[in-house]
């Protein structure tokens, strides 16, 4: 049985510093050990691991992994700002597409002028950790553990599967909750792990 975590970057920068930064070569920002949060070095190893490191972000975020059915990819300029939103979920077996995001965010710190977040959060079909949210404030990222597995989970489930799925905060009052499913694992996604 498979299991998996979403991966969820919202950043915003000026165009200026977004062009700079979406041409830099995915193996320009090193991740530290620790970069992640997570407790579970393993867990952080697998969403670090580089890959098409000697491509610009771009070249690699253009990718059909990022730009699936089941995937929000947005990267809009308005009055000279550029919002990025990428999400998708990873199963076990593709826990390094989180790389380029990870490599994004800690090079987009670097230009002194971008705030965000990366969010890792277990999609509820994993045994491990409930995630982390890698905030930049101030050109400072902290590192904070998802408290909420659950709610973040439907949020996301919400944006990436929209009308695939049906929320049981949304069910209208006579109609019996659905629970949600997640479409790679065909596993119930729910705020208690399958242990």
């Amino acid at each position: 049985m498979s299991w998996g975590y979403f991966v969820d970057l919202k950043l915003t920068m000026p165009a200026a510093a977004w062009k700079k930064v979406s041409e830099q070569k995915a193996g320009a920002s090193k991740l530290a050990a620790g970069w992640s949060g997570l407790d579970d070095a393993g867990l952080e190893e697998s969403f670090g691991q580089p890959f098409s490191e000697g491509d610009t972000l771009t070249k690699v975020l253009k990718g059909a992994a990022y730009h699936g059915p089941e995937t929000v990819h947005h990267v809009d300029e308005h009055d000279g700002v550029t919002s990025v939103r990428i999400c998708l979920l990873l199963d076990k077996s593709t826990l390094e597409l989180a790389y380029p995001l990870a490599a994004l965010l800690h090079a987009a710190r670097d230009t002194g002028v971008a705030k965000g977040a990366l969010r890792l959060v277990n999609d509820g079909t994993a045994p491990g950790e409930d995630g982390v949210e890698i905030a930049l404030v101030k050109n400072k990222l902290t590192k904070t553990k998802v408290e909420d597995q659950g709610a973040i989970a439907e949020e996301i489930v919400g944006d990436l599967y929209g009308d695939l799925v049906s929320s049981p905060l949304k069910a209208k009052s006579s109609q019996k909750p659905r629970t949600m499913i997640n479409p790679q694992t065909g596993q119930p996604i729910s705020s208690k792990r399958n242990r």
